[in-house]
């Protein structure tokens, strides 16, 4: 530990680093006919383990245990890499305490090698590889094998395999071909064995690789650039002045255009910057730019595109808890960090993997050596067992969140998301901020991604103007049952409405219905014909005005009905159809949960409340031509399209983690999504 790492120890309270003695998962996938997830870890008695997951089966160490592969004198904790070439064929690099680099590998005829072949090590002696120090290792084809690793003087070292047929096996050990590890240099970079070094691969004839040096900067130098099936002579300097020097790093390409690279800088914050074609570095152009948080050193990274427009990041601090942020396209910006509830404390960094755009599976080693795993699907964390333990009982999996039941299907199911806590917001950013955190929560549990079910939502009011919905393809249908084109929206309210549950939804299609005094009309329409799922009314009578035969047919064929309390306020009171027992009634609340002074008395029954103060369904980075979307509008009729837009979460959230649950109290059901609301709000004053 040099100097600045102790004055950094010293301030976040840290005794020490555990660099190259935390625990590390190395997880491949690959696929013959079925997915399947290898994971190998080296356990505290130097032995490699392994554990495989199939689709349609459980883990293997439910029935197994974990699977012992031996060691050839490896330290405890060292850095197992793997890596699949091809989906029949797994190759694992360790470094022994000998100082050398070992690799065995798996095909799919003939198992395991039964030994590890030794591929030397770096200098003249072959003793400058630390004990367990990491070995990056990429495949850029299925025949083609780079390994890299840093030394204890600070240097670089390479060396390569390009099959049997060709060149006859690996470089370090072939004289013609190099017969030792090739020294890439790169004396500027700590001398560790913390896992400082990144590879990238973008193609058959790419290569990029990346170290953070002492002095905070990041490195680069690339292979095949251009044509040239060369090494850059030199590395490339890419910013970084205010990064932690030799700190953890992650690099990730989304395609075959793209780099983005994360690091931590001394502030604790983690920091990125991105490459793309023609642009070159970000990095170099405006900086280094921070994305938040504050982590202790010691806190390793882990990036994962999950698919183009989505990255992952992961932080495990050295208390042991884990921290998650991420980026979309869609959003264009990064999710504030979030703290993960699971059965920590932790030991060792975050591994990740996306078999899916979907699914995203996290590999983690408790501070008793037991592994665990969650993924997007489950929403769950289950135990692996402990390596060391190789017994089938210790390989059970455990289940560390409760099943559902019918008395808590709604509390424990997830949190929407909750605003900012500055109680005095100089401006309406805030109720933009609950906007981008709902959305950021759909992303977060997949929802729109795979196979979900489409919900049908009928909107009852004054039209839709739809060009200002540039190609959206969710609007079904559009009638008029007035004179006049359902398609202009003279007074906009429609349209406003539509595109806040737009905004706020991914398994939502759209049918609109233009009306004044022809609501019993359209009501009818849209449950025979138009066959909805839910109805969106954001308008209101004092008398019932015929509407409570046709309300509640719709009630009983299931349909889910939201309406609006009124905008009245004190003067005023609860108006017709939301007025009707059986339809779900919705008040409106700021964004701190404090109810509206447009709202009604509160009545004896639910008086449910959600975000209707101050909202815009898209903010000044979007704003339609004519501005009128990029308004702040206020009153329980803005609510309800957003009480829709979380029934309809809730109901794609449920059948997406308990698809084959049977509920005594259907979700998709009027008297279901009125007992989640009950099960996830909190009474302020008079509200829900």
């Amino acid at each position: 530990m040099d100097k600045y790492e102790r004055q950094q120890s010293k301030k976040y309270g840290i005794r020490e680093f555990n660099e190259g003695h935390t625990y590390r998962i190395a997880a491949v996938e690959r696929k013959i006919e079925r997915k399947h997830i290898d994971i190998f870890v080296c356990s505290d008695d130097g032995n490699i383990y392994t554990a495989k997951w199939t689709e349609g089966f459980e883990w293997s160490t439910m029935t197994r245990g974990w699977k012992k592969l031996g060691g050839c004198n490896f330290p405890p904790r060292a850095v197992v890499t793997a890596l699949s070439r091809k989906p029949n064929k797994l190759d694992l690099f360790v470094c022994g305490n000998d100082n050398h680099v070992y690799t065995k590998w798996w095909t799919q005829h003939q198992g395991w090698y039964e030994g590890w072949q030794d591929l030397g090590g770096a200098g003249d002696r072959g003793d400058l590889f630390a004990p367990g120090t990491e070995i990056v290792a990429v495949s850029r084809l299925p025949d083609k094998i780079d390994l890299f690793a840093s030394s204890t003087t600070g240097d670089i070292f390479n060396c390569y395999w390009c099959g049997d047929y060709c060149c006859g096996g690996w470089s370090s050990l072939i004289p013609r071909l190099s017969g030792k590890w090739d020294n890439f240099g790169g004396r500027h970079h700590r001398k560790s064995a913390a896992a400082n070094v990144a590879v990238l691969s973008r193609g058959p004839y790419s290569l990029n690789v990346f170290f953070s040096g002492d002095d905070g900067r990041v490195r680069h130098k690339a292979w095949g650039k251009k044509g040239n099936k060369r090494w850059d002579p030199h590395w490339e300097i890419l910013g970084g002045d205010n990064l932690m020097p030799g700190g953890y790093f992650a690099a990730t390409a989304r395609h075959s255009q793209n780099i983005d690279l994360f690091s931590r800088g001394k502030d604790g914050c983690v920091y990125t910057s991105w490459w793309s074609k023609g642009r070159g570095w970000s990095g170099l152009r405006e900086g280094w730019a921070p994305l938040g948080g504050t982590f202790p050193p010691g806190s390793p990274i882990s990036a994962t595109v999950m698919e183009e427009g989505h990255l992952e990041i992961s932080v495990v601090s050295p208390s042991g808890s884990l921290y998650r942020t991420w980026w979309t396209k869609e959003i264009g910006s990064w999710h504030n960090w979030i703290k993960e509830s699971g059965p920590f404390v932790l030991n060792g960094q975050a591994t990740s993997l996306s078999m899916s755009p979907s699914n995203l599976d996290i590999f983690l080693v408790r501070s008793s050596g037991e592994v665990i795993t969650s993924n997007f699907t489950t929403d769950c964390w289950v135990s692996l067992g402990s390596p060391a333990s190789t017994s089938a009982r210790n390989g059970i999996l455990n289940r560390l969140q409760p099943a559902p039941s019918s008395q808590q299907y709604g509390l424990e199911i997830v949190d929407i998301p909750k605003s900012p806590t500055n109680e005095n917001p100089p401006s309406n950013s805030e109720d933009d901020q609950w906007f981008r955190n709902f959305q950021d929560l759909i992303i977060a549990h997949g929802i729109g991604r795979g196979i979900n079910k489409r919900l049908k939502v009928a909107i009852l009011d004054s039209g839709i103007d739809i060009h200002q919905f540039n190609k959206e393809t969710r609007f079904k249908e559009t009638l008029s049952f007035v004179d006049g084109d359902p398609k202009i929206d003279s007074s906009g309210h429609g349209t406003y409405i539509a595109a806040i549950i737009l905004q706020l939804t991914k398994t939502v299609d759209l049918y609109i219905g233009k009306i004044t005094n022809s609501k019993k009309v359209a009501i009818t329409y849209a449950r025979v014909v138009w066959d909805v799922d839910i109805m969106s009314l954001s308008f209101g009578f004092d008398e019932p005005s015929g509407l409570y035969d046709e309300i509640d047919r719709c009630l009983n064929n299931g349909i889910i009905v939201f309406a609006s309390a009124s905008d009245d306020a004190a003067e005023g009171h609860r108006t017709y159809p939301a007025k009707f027992s059986r339809v779900i009634c919705v008040h409106s609340a700021t964004w701190q949960g404090k109810a509206s002074h447009l709202n009604p008395p509160a009545e004896e029954n639910e008086n449910f409340s959600t975000v209707g103060e101050s909202i815009r369904p898209i903010w000044i980075a979007k704003v339609s031509k004519d501005g009128t979307l990029a308004e702040y509008r206020s009153g329980t009729s803005y609510a309800t399209p957003v009480a829709v837009s979380i029934a309809a979460f809730m109901i794609t959230f449920i059948e997406k983690k308990w698809p084959a649950y049977q509920w005594v109290l259907k979700p998709q059901s009027p008297e279901g999504i009125k007992r989640i609301f009950k099960l996830m709000s909190t009474t302020v004053g008079d509200y829900d």
